[in-house]
C-alpha cells in the first residue's frame, strides 16, 4: 500500500435474498445479489463519488468526503469486524476495507 492510497471502511451483510454493503467513511450503500456483486457496485459508486466531489463539486469536496455514516452503522461495521476475528463464526456478513489508490493533483 502507497502513502497516498485511500482506506474506506465498509461492511456488507446479506439481508433476506439481497446483499447490502455500505461504506461507513462515506455514508454510501449498495446492493446486489452476491457478495462479489455488492463489493464491485461498491467500489464503482464510491469512485465516482470521489471523483465527483474533486471535479464536479471542487468547492465542497472537503465536506462531501467527510460525510460519516450513522453512528449505528459505524457500530455496526465494528461488530462486523469483531465477529469476523472470531475463528468459527460463519454467517452472512463481512467487514471489509477497500484501498482506493488516489492521485495527487498537479
Amino acid at each position: 500500500m502507497r502513502a497516498n492510497d485511500l482506506i474506506l471502511r465498509c461492511y456488507a451483510k446479506k439481508d433476506g435474498d439481497v446483499w447490502v454493503a455500505v461504506c461507513i467513511d462515506l455514508c454510501l450503500a449498495a446492493q446486489g445479489q452476491t457478495l462479489n456483486e455488492v463489493k464491485q457496485k461498491l467500489e464503482v459508486m464510491t469512485r465516482s463519488y470521489i471523483k465527483g466531489a474533486f471535479e464536479e463539486d471542487r468547492e465542497y469536496a472537503g465536506q462531501l468526503l467527510a460525510r460519516k455514516a450513522p453512528l449505528s452503522q459505524q457500530a455496526t461495521y465494528h461488530w462486523i469486524k469483531f465477529l469476523n476475528t472470531c475463528v468459527n463464526f460463519k454467517h452472512n456478513v463481512k467487514a471489509f476495507a477497500e484501498v482506493m489508490p488516489m492521485k495527487l493533483a498537479v
